[in-house]
């Protein structure tokens, strides 16, 4: 069921697994939101590093986005409770705020920033899930989300 493959999920990132996510249609647009996504532990410095050298052979310096739980976003982003709808396409930048930068290092930009997803139960319950999960194993609901696109 939903609720087991979020849990095992979940824990299988928390153990340092990269994951391919493959659920529900097909997101259309140039960025992977919860259909589409690798998946990684946004706490693990090296993993932004990993996933460049086995799949997306990409400049080191170009950061992976967090996608993270409404009810979180403002918790961890700069981001202002009436913009939180405003990240569902992961279409703009927000700080990381600085109490959790250095807990987040694998999609934290040189510059502090992130570009942020933001993830609603009502728009994607399943990815909701996950990241809750994810939230409830390791106290930081959210997870670095990238495409399985080259580059």
């Amino acid at each position: 069921d939903d609720a087991e493959l979020a849990r095992l999920t979940a824990r299988s990132i928390a153990d340092g697994q990269i994951i391919g996510w493959f659920q529900g249609p097909m997101e259309f647009g140039p960025r992977a939101l919860g259909h589409r996504s690798i998946l990684a532990d946004p706490r693990v410095a090296g993993a932004r590093e990993r996933i460049n050298a086995l799949v997306k052979k990409r400049e080191s310096f170009r950061p992976f986005a967090p996608a993270v739980t409404e009810g979180a976003a403002t918790t961890l982003f700069e981001i202002e409770p009436e913009d939180v709808h405003r990240f569902a396409e992961m279409l703009f930048v927000a700080y990381v705020r600085p109490e959790y930068a250095e807990r987040l290092p694998a999609v934290t930009h040189v510059d502090g920033s992130a570009r942020v997803q933001s993830v609603s139960r009502g728009s994607s319950p399943l990815f909701w899930s996950l990241i809750e999960e994810f939230g409830a194993l390791t106290g930081l609901p959210v997870l670095l989300n990238t495409s399985f696109n080259v580059a």
